[in-house]
């Protein structure tokens, strides 16, 4: 149930919706202690599974401030969720761990439905299906600039590539997929044939690849950035409502919210083996995201810095010239970096005893890579690329 008496497919009645009450992605997988996290629009709060185990016990994380909520999204650097709260026109951010809501962002907001950070510049995103815009602003809401220079009618979606100073976002009315700048210049058509509601966009980083849910044609897609190779990744039934995307780079899986079946999905990145995930406990699943509980800052759990899991960050992803390499515990340092090739052939190595680490790869030549980083004793793994 949507409104309470019935699901009003496409995505665009429940903008709709939100519009009337105003007046309405790298962790590694290798870790322990990976949890699922639901946004749950039609319970008002946020859910936690294990991730990996095909309907096991959901918990709730967060169950206040979240009203008519469409979107939430992970700063990687800080542990903080940030959510839309289209009701109360706020962006809220709280820390994982805590439970309940911090500070918000109220500012000029009306309508926030879709949310993007940018850890290389350390701003937040949002697209506002009421103003008709892409808003940019510092992670603390502050510096708050317009993005797009032209009113997007039912805008509904964004995602970003900062490596590339990239930005897509996609509107209903129109029907349409844009690509411009990351502060919005030089915009220009990125897709427009046969789109419905493109109601969430996600962007592959290693494999180059835009992908869409269009709930209208109840199904996913998928193009090459330069944008060839176009193809249906997941077709569903007449009531199925593909929305929220999200990719497990590690084990090569794409995941997705269904609103109208209310479930979480999983397939192979191209679509293959789909199976569902989550089946019971949801109503009206919105977003999801991937959270090492077990690098939860010393203080926000309790134990010995050595007791608690490592949890690194690895950026930017895509990279061009430098990555960034930080340990994500306070008093747990980087003992040693490992980076390798898609061969398999180590191309860097190097020890180390410090909490961030610059690595110059100006000279290893555009493709994806391997990297093994070694903190307490125990090595996390995961992938990114370089583009030029």
């Amino acid at each position: 149930m949507i409104f309470g008496v019935e699901k009003l497919p496409p995505m665009r009645y429940l903008f709709a919706f939100a519009l009337f009450s105003f007046s309405l992605h790298s962790i590694p997988i290798s870790a322990q202690e990976i949890r699922l996290y639901v946004l749950n629009r039609g319970g008002n709060n946020i859910l936690s599974t294990p991730y990996g185990v095909s309907n096991g016990i959901v918990e709730v994380r967060f169950s206040q401030n979240l009203l008519a909520t469409y979107d939430f999204v992970q700063d990687p650097l800080s542990y903080k969720l940030y959510w839309t709260n289209t009701i109360a026109h706020q962006i809220v951010q709280s820390q994982i761990g805590l439970g309940e809501p911090g500070l918000s962002i109220d500012s000029d907001v009306a309508i926030p439905v879709d949310l993007e950070i940018d850890p290389i510049h350390k701003k937040l995103y949002w697209a506002d299906n009421l103003r008709q815009i892409v808003f940019r602003s510092n992670l603390d809401g502050t510096e708050q600039k317009t993005v797009t220079l032209d009113s997007i009618a039912d805008l509904s979606a964004i995602a970003l590539l900062p490596g590339q100073n990239k930005l897509f976002y996609a509107g209903l009315d129109s029907s349409m997929i844009w690509v411009s700048n990351l502060d919005g210049t030089s915009p220009t058509v990125f897709l427009h044939k046969d789109i419905v509601t493109p109601v969430r966009l996600l962007i592959d980083t290693i494999q180059q690849k835009l992908y869409w849910a269009d709930d209208g044609q109840n199904r996913i897609e998928r193009i090459n950035l330069d944008g060839t190779q176009r193809e249906v990744v997941y077709q569903g039934s007449n009531s199925e409502y593909p929305f929220g995307l999200l990719i497990d780079q590690v084990n090569g899986q794409l995941l997705w919210t269904d609103y109208g079946t209310d479930q979480v999905m999983m397939a192979k990145l191209d679509g293959s083996g789909a199976t569902s995930l989550i089946a019971k406990g949801l109503v009206d699943p919105m977003a999801i995201l991937l959270v090492n509980e077990a690098g939860l800052r010393p203080g926000d759990r309790a134990g010995e810095p050595n007791q608690v899991e490592p949890s690194i960050a690895v950026y930017p992803n895509p990279a061009i010239n430098s990555l960034k390499v930080s340990s994500l515990v306070r008093a747990q340092n980087i003992e040693a970096v490992r980076i390798l090739d898609w061969t398999g052939k180590t191309v860097f190595s190097t020890p180390a005893n410090e909490t961030t680490l610059l690595i110059d790869i100006s000279l290893f030549p555009p493709g994806e890579y391997i990297y093994a980083v070694t903190v307490v004793g125990k090595q996390i793994g995961g992938l990114f690329s370089i583009v030029r």
